[in-house]
């Protein structure tokens, strides 16, 4: 997390770069709003049931992305891959060599 980096030059460009970015999809971020809190609730009890324990970051995450009817991109998908309706795509695998 930027955040917690010292306070520098490197801090100071990654902030920039990171609203940068955000600016370039201002109707594409997704929330975390009462629809995602019902699929959060819904994967940690699966995640629990399963005995395969998650983060509570992501579970937000999977939660976000199952309310926005969304496809998780992710390198390590091996967080993600027992949860029921959740679509992940690993683009390094889809890469050429």
């Amino acid at each position: 997390m930027i955040g917690l980096l010292d306070d520098g030059k490197r801090k100071q460009q990654l902030q920039l770069a990171t609203t940068a970015v955000f600016n370039l999809f201002p109707e594409r971020c997704l929330e975390y709003d009462c629809d995602a809190t019902s699929h959060y609730v819904k994967f940690a009890l699966y995640s629990h049931e399963s005995g395969r324990p998650m983060s509570v970051e992501d579970m937000m995450i999977a939660a976000v992305v199952q309310s926005g009817d969304g496809l998780l991109i992710i390198r390590n998908g091996k967080d993600f891959d027992f949860l029921p309706n959740i679509q992940l795509l690993n683009p390094w695998t889809h890469l050429k060599h």
